[in-house]
């Protein structure tokens, strides 16, 4: 989902983007989309959504709730057993790859772990993401049955520097005039605890790009169907997002993060194939997912680790504000790495970074917090709730 220009009374520019469309500047933010970028306000109506099963709901359906789905269309074999289930988007085809029954990653070679988005192995100087490799390795059990249909909803972005509206985390930049081709972490999924604020969200992801321009790829999970967010009806669900191209977040039937529990996430971009590789892993589930998406301009410049209120606020059809952020209390991160194409690896504190914290537009109050100086040989920090509005 996108950032958000940090917007204080008026005379700033606010730059908003629904994926695939045109992007509006404002020249001042005077106007109640600016001042008032959350659920309520008088020109904006907050999404609802029924819970959707993405077997059986209706494009009218879809339409209504301001949805998209995208149906499945192919599927590929592949040489080791497993095969590619295709869907065609707006963007181009995105593929859920699927490994073959029995398939136990502990055991396999390295090629066919590969083939199946399962990460390559760290170095062994690199221990605590070795240690998660591991674990993920011997404890996985199996990836959710692709669904009938991806469901997608819309996002919102904007650029600035050390403090936003809907994020809160870190971001690397450019290392010695190198992008960066891979992010991943592993943080403990957050309960959604009670807030003052009645209809609230959250998104926690890792991801590629978002800083510099409006072009990124990023994965992770969120709360806050009840607010209408996530149209799955699961409160911590896997989804991902790919921008240019796509609507909004996709959805991950049948994945979820676990409250209390450690979750796995990567982007990586494939340049082979100008597409963006997404993939999770509950450690506690044993449930892990690979998808495929199209990127044809994608942003590298940026690797990050976020906690984010996103958007559920519309306009005419367009995402004006993000919702209330929900009382997660704290987001703990660790094994949090980034690689460049230049190929090297390391953790977010190896790498030019800055740390973003959730600010209230309005009043200039912090919503969420990251630790200042990281931890863990720089790959660990919490993220901190402080307020949801």
């Amino acid at each position: 989902m996108k950032r958000r220009l940090l917007v204080f009374g008026g005379g700033v520019a606010l730059l908003l983007a629904l994926p695939g469309t045109l992007v509006t500047t404002f020249a001042k933010a005077t106007s109640a989309q600016a001042t008032v970028p959350c659920p309520g306000n008088d020109t904006a109506t907050t999404a609802s959504h029924a819970v959707i099963d993405p077997s059986t709901v209706s494009n009218a359906t879809l339409t209504a709730d301001g949805l998209i789905g995208y149906p499945l269309t192919s599927v590929t074999a592949l040489p080791g057993g497993g095969a590619e289930y295709t869907y065609d988007t707006a963007s181009g085809p995105v593929i859920n790859i699927q490994p073959p029954a029995g398939f136990q990653p502990e055991t396999a070679t390295a090629a066919q772990r590969a083939e199946y988005g399962i990460p390559p192995e760290p170095p062994t100087s690199a221990a605590e993401q070795h240690s998660q490799w591991a674990a993920m390795l011997a404890g996985w059990k199996s990836t959710p049955s692709p669904p009938a249909q991806l469901i997608q909803t819309p996002g919102v972005r904007n650029t600035s520097t050390g403090q936003s509206n809907n994020w809160s985390g870190y971001y690397d930049t450019e290392y010695q005039g190198s992008e960066y081709d891979q992010v991943s972490g592993v943080y403990i999924q957050p309960a959604q605890y009670s807030s003052r604020c009645s209809t609230n969200a959250a998104a926690f992801w890792v991801g590629l790009g978002g800083i510099n321009s409006a072009n990124f790829g990023q994965d992770g999970t969120a709360m806050g169907y009840q607010a209408g967010f996530d149209p799955l009806g699961s409160d911590y669900n896997a989804w991902f997002e790919t921008d240019p191209g796509l609507y909004g977040p996709t959805w991950i039937e049948g994945l979820s993060g676990t409250p209390g529990c450690d979750f796995w996430v990567s982007t990586s971009w494939i340049s082979s194939g100008s597409e963006f590789e997404y993939s999770f892993y509950n450690y506690c589930t044993g449930l892990g997912d690979t998808y495929l998406s199209p990127d044809a301009g994608a942003d590298l410049s940026s690797a990050d680790w976020i906690g984010e209120a996103p958007c559920i606020n519309y306009l005419h059809g367009q995402c004006i504000g993000t919702t209330y952020l929900s009382n997660f209390e704290t987001l703990s991160w660790q094994g949090s790495s980034a690689t460049t194409f230049t190929g090297h690896n390391g953790a977010i504190g190896s790498f030019p970074n800055t740390n973003d914290t959730m600010v209230n537009p309005s009043t200039g109050d912090t919503l969420a917090w990251a630790d200042n100086p990281l931890g863990g040989g720089g790959s660990t920090f919490n993220d901190h709730q402080s307020s949801c509005w």
